[in-house]
């Protein structure tokens, strides 16, 4: 669930039990070379909540263990492990993480650079969180990070540096905009049962519920809401043509509380009852 924050201001708090590392353009040209002006990661077990409102720079950052908070759209959503946040320049973003966790938190990151290429890579209105299903590219920075303090040799900083640029290209090609609804979509449709509120259902996604909102409506033209009676009363139409099963044991596996108010939206989508669409295909 989300859990609006409306006192958030810039922070910078980065206490004992946080150790970070990074590899920056100022001693590593080559990253420059390549449009990113540093990469790095950080271990947390200890008192860490970071707040950028207006920063001057985009990022991409990567849970590669535990659990914290980020800040999107201006509240607070879980960032997990394998979640990634995308964060355009000028969108506030953070991340806070409970020192009472279990487990420490684990981030990697890439900033990207403006003086040689001032073209924006995300394109992106406010940070946005993207759950779980990608790789972590945690290896490629701790390699590129031990190359450049102790091997030193250019060839092979030049290849940790095409991996990590080779991650970013497969990472943005696969359009976050889109990733976020069709990963919801995808688990609304395997626990139709489930109450699935506007709340529920921005959590999952990773947004507030405004920008779960406009969303829908800029991509499938409709309400969180109602793209979930869709995918209910679609998921009826399939019961109804492939099984025997009763009204009342559909209505409880799409997520209805009882017959009525499973006949009362399928006859508002498809202009029928349940018990006419089920006598249609059976013929004259």
């Amino acid at each position: 669930m989300f859990s609006p924050d409306k006192n958030i201001i810039e922070t910078n708090i980065s206490g004992a039990g946080v150790i970070q590392s990074g590899i920056y353009g100022t001693e590593c040209p080559a990253l420059l070379d390549r449009g990113i002006f540093g990469v790095g990661c950080a271990r947390i077990a200890g008192p860490y909540h970071i707040v950028r409102l207006n920063p001057d720079f985009e990022h991409i950052t990567y849970c590669f263990e535990g659990k914290g908070d980020g800040l999107i759209d201006g509240e607070w959503v879980p960032f997990g492990q394998g979640d990634i946040v995308f964060a355009p320049r000028l969108a506030s973003h953070g991340s806070r993480y409970n020192p009472k966790a279990k487990r420490p938190w684990g981030l990697a990151w890439i900033i990207f650079d403006r003086n040689r290429n001032p073209k924006p890579r995300l394109h992106l209105q406010e940070a946005t969180i993207v759950r779980g299903g990608y790789a972590s590219p945690l290896p490629m920075i701790e390699g590129l990070e031990q190359e450049v303090v102790f091997g030193r040799d250019a060839v092979t900083i030049g290849l940790w540096i095409e991996l990590i640029v080779q991650w970013v290209a497969r990472l943005l090609a696969r359009k976050p905009e889109d990733e976020r609804l069709r990963r919801l979509w995808q688990e609304v449709q395997r626990n139709l049962a489930s109450s699935w509120s506007l709340a529920d259902m921005a959590s999952e996604a990773g947004l507030s519920e405004g920008h779960l909102r406009r969303l829908c409506r800029e991509q499938l033209g409709t309400s969180p809401r109602s793209q979930l009676a869709r995918l209910r009363i679609r998921k009826t139409s399939v019961l109804l043509s492939t099984t025997d099963r009763t009204l009342e044991a559909i209505a409880e596996e799409v997520g209805y509380s009882d017959p009525f108010a499973l006949s009362t939206a399928f006859r508002r989508l498809t202009g029928c009852s349940p018990r006419e669409f089920r006598r249609s295909l059976s013929g004259p």
